[in-house]
């Protein structure tokens, strides 16, 4: 069955609304996510990191967490290390792309 612009549009859109509930219930249902979401703690951003208002993006990511601390005269500046990311975009023909940033 070939699916339409129309189609693929509307189950990106259900995904999207969804996104957070997803996620969340993955992490919950996946023992070894316990130390990661003390560690990093989950984001699920539809609509982007950025603002939260494209409609074409979910983004799930791990947070940041700093491992040390620099002090270099009065200045100090913290290292941190950034969790994996899964970026869901929508192109204009309705497919999806997905990049994973690990």
């Amino acid at each position: 069955m070939n699916r339409t612009r129309l189609n693929k549009t509307n189950d990106f859109d259900i995904f999207y609304n969804n996104a957070k509930d997803i996620f969340e219930n993955l992490r919950d249902k996946d023992l070894n996510a316990e130390r990661f979401e003390r560690e990093y703690r989950l984001n699920v951003c539809p609509g982007s990191r950025a603002g939260g208002t494209d409609k074409r993006i979910v983004e799930v990511f791990w947070g940041a967490r700093a491992y040390e601390f620099e002090t270099q005269g009065k200045t100090r500046k913290s290292l941190a290390e950034k969790g994996a990311t899964i970026l869901f975009y929508r192109n204009d023909t309705g497919d999806i792309t997905m990049y994973a940033i690990v």
